[in-house]
């Protein structure tokens, strides 16, 4: 019985010991490979007020005969040419971008806009 004792207090101390010890020399291999990847998205340093929020939404005729509709879908905007669909965040008064940075629309004047200016990236 006393051996069982003495070999579970053994134990019990040795464990701790064990998560202090150094790392294996694989290991920091791994962690050298180790490297970070950047994540491109459009971030949005500027604001938009409740109005410009409300004001852009609305459908737009192109020059090219295509249709712009921009709407709000759980506080996010959406912009629609076609059959392409995605989400647009303000990135300066009166201008928006998709999160790839594939179409950047530019309104004339927000609340009333009348005009929007489509810049797509090539495909």
């Amino acid at each position: 019985m006393r051996n069982k004792l003495t070999l579970a207090l053994l134990v019990a101390a040795a464990v701790p010991a064990f998560a202090f010890a150094a790392p294996a020399d694989n290991q920091n291999a791994v962690n050298d490979a180790i490297t970070s990847v950047p994540v491109v998205a459009s971030t949005s340093a500027y604001k938009l007020r409740p109005f410009e929020f409300d004001g852009v939404q609305g459908v737009y005729g192109l020059d090219d005969g295509r249709v712009l509709k921009v709407k709000a879908k759980h506080r996010k905007l959406y912009a629609t040419i076609g059959d392409d669909n995605a989400e647009i965040v303000p990135i300066a008064p009166n201008t928006f971008a998709t999160r790839d940075n594939a179409m950047m629309l530019r309104f004339n004047e927000i609340p009333f806009a009348t005009d929007v200016t489509v810049s797509m990236a090539a495909k």
